[in-house]
């Protein structure tokens, strides 16, 4: 994994971070994929996401069908769509630990649904996985990114009408024995190791 930023300040910040996967399956298939996040910071004392604009949520949907909203909170995230409850995880462990509740401090939602919920606020966190959970046991396993040339062109940064990302992460993935293929392109002028 390798994280980047821009070279200099964007004419127009798509997203707040482009994700570039190269996977490679056991069975000697691989593909390149692109994740888009855009985080957003719960206002301080309130329940809401001021950040969150209608419309440069539909420009980002535009390039990216699966761009996900990357929700930080100051609270613990509960009531998230999350396939967790504290019987399956738990098991027989003491009663005490019946008042068990998974929780995360940041969250993705997809964008589409903030955009077909109209929905600025906590009530996002009812669409929501733990973002540990998006990258670990998703999107490296090649769900919830976009395929298309379009969307992983505008995430190496080659196509920009739309804007670029702030930041841009390549993640290589080698899944059952594969060989790991860490070369991915990208734009060198745009951007520009972290560090």
């Amino acid at each position: 994994m390798k994280a980047l930023t821009l070279a200099g300040e964007p004419e127009s910040e798509l997203c707040s971070v482009a994700m570039l996967y190269k996977i490679s399956y056991h069975d000697g298939q691989s593909v390149q994929g692109a994740g888009f996040l855009d985080a957003h910071a719960k206002d301080g004392g309130k329940n809401t996401f001021s950040s969150l604009k209608k419309d440069h949520l539909k420009r980002l949907h535009s390039i990216a069908h699966h761009s996900q909203l990357l929700l930080y909170d100051y609270d613990n995230i509960t009531g998230m769509a999350f396939p967790a409850t504290a019987e399956s995880v738990l098991g027989a462990y003491p009663a005490s630990w019946n008042a068990w509740t998974p929780y995360t401090v940041a969250a993705t939602t997809p964008a589409h649904c903030a955009l077909a919920l109209n929905c600025k606020d906590t009530g996002l966190y009812k669409t929501s996985l733990p973002w540990s959970y998006q990258f670990c046991f998703r999107n490296i396993y090649g769900l919830d990114l976009d395929y298309g040339d379009a969307a992983v062109d505008t995430a190496k940064g080659v196509r920009f009408e739309k804007g670029r990302a702030r930041y841009l992460v390549l993640v290589s993935v080698a899944h059952g024995g594969a060989d790991l293929d860490d070369s991915i392109d990208f734009d060198r002028s745009a951007y520009i190791e972290l560090g």
